[in-house]
Order: structure tokens, then sequence, then C-alpha cells
């Protein structure tokens, strides 16, 4: 079996698992708790058809501002992902809440920066 015909099946059973995923988020209710989750699996998803659709030889830029707008949009989903997920996990504690995001805030600062 050659390489290409196994990344394409790795990347369709990646799309099948995201959308997997978001269905289940949205069925059991949690995609109104959790929105910046599924707005960062809805730009995975998008990226990956994108890119699968714009991936031949002819379409190298394209494919490459995709990926890089694409990498830029779920960086910022990624810090917003994880600011939600530790503001629901200290929900009860909303002292300690405060601090961790004001730290979380400074090291993803220093990380951009």
């Amino acid at each position: 079996m050659a390489f290409n015909s196994v990344l394409h099946a790795l990347w369709y059973l990646n799309m099948a698992a995201s959308a997997v995923l978001f269905i289940r988020l949205y069925f059991q209710r949690l995609a109104g708790i959790y929105p910046f989750l599924i707005a960062f699996f809805l730009a995975q998803s998008l990226e990956q058809i994108l890119e699968l659709a714009f991936g031949g030889g002819r379409h190298l830029n394209t494919y490459a501002r995709i990926y890089f707008a694409g990498q830029g949009v779920k960086f910022v989903l990624v810090i917003l992902v994880v600011l939600e997920l530790f503001d629901r996990a200290l929900i009860q504690q909303p002292a300690l809440a405060i601090f961790g995001r004001r730290m979380v805030g400074y090291v993803f600062s220093i990380a951009v920066g």
C-alpha cells in the first residue's frame, strides 16, 4: 500500500472521528456549554476539507495559505478552549479560577511573545 493511500485513509479517519465527536457533543447538549471547543472542531474539520481539496501539486500556494491561516485560527481557539475548560473545572472556586485564568494568560502571552 502506498504512503499516499495511508495518508488519505488517516485523513478521512480523522475527519470522521471529528464529526462523530461533534455529533456526540451536540446530542449530549454540551455544545452550548463548550462553544469554543465546538468552534475548534469545526475549524479543524474545515481546514482538513480545504487542505484535501487543494492538496494537489498545482495548488501549493493555496494549500500553504489554508494551512497557515488554519493554524493561526486554531492557535487562538486552543487558548480559548483551555480558558473555557479551566473556568468549567473551577466554577466552584471563583478566587482560584481568577488566579488560574490570570496565570494561564501570562503563560500564553509569554508563549506568543
